[in-house]
């Protein structure tokens, strides 16, 4: 007589609940991809000897596992032709990473695809943030003081933090708690707060083991002192950058301030600097990059008081110069695409262009990550 087949349990993923990946799978499940080009069902028949919707469940599983634990990297692809042709356009002196954002089939959701483009530069941005971080940690020059890495907040810097605590580079490094992540402003949508700089030096600090400095209400003195001392001693600030479309931008737009004329208050509009094309830690500038001032001082004293901008101009100067400020491009949603593929209505060049451009042309950064979308833009314009 044939043998009967052993009872297998049934093929519901639900009643998979309570299994839990191990990393010596994760590691076998993430070999079986990079070295011997291994599909799902390929994985689930060498690891558990079916490939059901339960063992595929766990492939999928274990791959993720993989990349958390360190155990399976993705590295964005580089374009090195973009690279060398902007160092040549801008100077020589800045170093750009331009990365292959722009392969996409347009099969997925408009959404998707913007994500997956806002997400490989942003691979790119947290492997680099993070080798510096160590850079600076090994460095025997900080060995006798706290290490300030400073971010301005936004959309950028929060899906960066998406990728960095896998690209945390771990060993016999000197003890983390000398670091200390800053925040560089008080600015925020309450719907949005996880993109506010506040929250994200705190989840830095968390990632790293480090300290963090955020600007509160309440601001006792010894903390003002030492956060004005952090400000002057940053030793590398992450920072996108705002478009005409950008928060700043926008709160400007949308509220008023109190003057004093003639003996009487007046309620205003703020109005926008004249020639702002966007702005960089919340400092609007003109096309050249240099800073704009609004053109009151209660205008410029609301600004302060309500969102506590910093550094100032002139110091992110100094720090660009020093390369200890590190510039992320990346649009919104449609902003990395351009005509003529569909849909039609596009615009025809990237939205973070003409701040981009003010950026390096004021030499605000020395180190620029982009996609390849903004980074043609930048060599097709004047």
């Amino acid at each position: 007589m044939p043998k009967s087949e052993p009872a297998t349990p049934p093929d519901d993923p639900l009643l998979d609940e309570h299994w839990l990946p191990t990393e010596g799978a994760a590691y076998r499940a993430a070999l079986l991809v990079t070295h011997e080009g291994k599909c799902a069902k390929e994985i689930a028949l060498a690891i558990y000897g079916h490939c059901r919707p339960r063992e595929l469940g766990r492939v999928a599983r274990l791959l993720k596992f993989a990349a958390e634990k360190n155990l399976l990297r993705l590295t964005a692809p580089i374009n090195e032709t973009l690279q060398l042709a902007l160092t040549e356009k801008f100077g020589g002196q800045k170093q750009f990473h331009v990365v292959n954002n722009d392969h996409v089939a347009y099969v997925e959701s408009p959404g998707d695809e913007a994500a997956f483009r806002g997400d490989a530069v942003c691979r790119c941005a947290a492997e680099i943030i993070a080798a510096r971080i160590h850079r600076l940690l090994t460095d025997p020059i900080h060995q006798h003081r706290p290490i300030v890495i400073a971010n301005a907040g936004g959309y950028a810097i929060s899906r960066i933090l998406h990728f960095l605590a896998g690209m945390k580079l771990t060993g016999d490094t000197p003890d983390p708690r000398r670091l200390l992540f800053l925040s560089l402003n008080s600015a925020t949508i309450p719907n949005n707060y996880e993109k506010s700089a506040n929250v994200l030096a705190v989840e830095m600090a968390k990632i790293f083991g480090g300290e963090h400095l955020a600007i509160c209400s309440i601001w006792p003195r010894n903390i003002q002192k030492r956060y004005a001392q952090a400000i002057r001693d940053i030793d590398l600030l992450i920072c996108g950058a705002g478009s005409d479309r950008g928060l700043l931008f926008t709160w400007l737009k949308e509220n008023t301030v109190d003057r004093h004329e003639n003996n009487a208050v007046v309620r205003t509009k703020i109005k926008l600097p004249a020639k702002a094309c966007g702005d960089i830690c919340l400092i609007p500038v003109n096309p050249d990059g240099e800073e704009l001032e609004f053109a009151q001082p209660e205008e410029q004293a609301e600004v302060a008081r309500v969102l506590s901008p910093h550094p100032t101009h002139h110091q992110l100067q100094t720090l660009a110069g020093q390369d200890k400020v590190i510039y992320v491009a990346m649009g919104y949603e449609n902003d990395d695409r351009r005509r003529p593929q569909p849909p039609a209505r596009r615009p025809a060049t990237h939205s973070k262009l003409a701040i981009t451009k003010a950026i390096l042309q004021q030499s605000l950064t020395r180190t620029c990550i982009l996609g390849a979308t903004l980074a043609r833009d930048l060599l097709e314009s004047p």
